[in-house]
């Protein structure tokens, strides 16, 4: 989903690869250009290619809401985004889509702007992967801003997951915290489950511990678990939208966290 920063399609091939150009750069950095388009009219293109590789991103940058009806759409006989990879807070992730005879909607927004969103595709691929020791240093990270903020150090995490089923799998984690002299290591565990827009979702997660304020770190931690679960975690650029995913696999193994999904009918 790319915001485009005008109130109406642009007409010229040009003009229009300049406005997604600017709607990438909503949550997507880097010096060189981004976006590439070939056809001759903007509602019927023959290549749409969008090359993240190299780019420092921010998934959470989410885009405003589009207006209720009134879509218009675009379509390309073939659709890439590459993301070779990309940088997530200094950690690496890879994903790519590729798709052929793919459709677009374009919709207005309140704030007279326009949101381009996948529609349609009528075959291809999306795949995601991130090592699991970049994943366990993200986790990390995020761990010792929101334990800061509580008084607590976070001296070590550790990750380890299993795969268990098509679309999940087992999380634990073991993080060894203190706060002024009095140390505890906490035991986390959940299931890590994967949606059709390519977004991950928390469930089952539990808390136990050992130490001296075991007992109150695990509280304060399964006190928050509520927003955790409820949280979506986007794994891709862009999200899929209306595109049929098919045999979605989550797999954490050879130390990857990786999902892939076949695309259209």
């Amino acid at each position: 989903m790319f915001v485009l920063a005008c109130a109406n399609l642009p007409a010229d091939v040009t003009e229009f690869e300049a406005a997604l150009e600017d709607g990438v750069r909503h949550f997507a950095q880097r010096p060189e250009k981004m976006v590439s388009i070939k056809g001759a009219t903007v509602e019927a293109l023959d290549e749409i290619t969008i090359d993240l590789s190299g780019a420092t991103v921010d998934l959470e940058a989410r885009p405003p809401q589009a207006k209720k009806g009134a879509a218009s759409s675009i379509t390309a006989r073939h659709f890439l985004l590459r993301a070779d990879p990309v940088r997530l807070r200094g950690r690496e992730l890879r994903s790519r889509i590729d798709g052929e005879e793919v459709a677009f909607a374009v919709s207005p927004t309140d704030d007279g702007k326009l949101i381009l969103a996948l529609k349609k595709v009528a075959r291809g691929q999306a795949e995601f992967s991130i090592s699991a020791a970049d994943l366990q240093q993200l986790l990390t990270e995020v761990a010792r801003e929101k334990a800061l903020a509580q008084g607590v150090t976070v001296d070590d995490l550790r990750l380890d997951l299993r795969t268990t089923e098509g679309r999940a799998v087992d999380v634990k984690i073991i993080v060894a915290a203190r706060k002024i002299v009095f140390r505890a290591t906490l035991n986390i565990t959940g299931t890590l489950t994967i949606d059709d827009e390519f977004v991950a979702h928390f469930s089952n997660l539990k808390c136990r511990g050992e130490g001296a304020i075991a007992a109150v770190a695990s509280a304060a931690i399964s006190s928050q678990f509520s927003k955790i679960e409820n949280k979506a975690f986007p794994l891709s650029a862009l999200p899929l939208g209306g595109a049929r995913v098919r045999n979605m696999e989550l797999r954490a193994e050879n130390g990857m966290l990786s999902a892939r999904a076949e695309l259209g009918s």
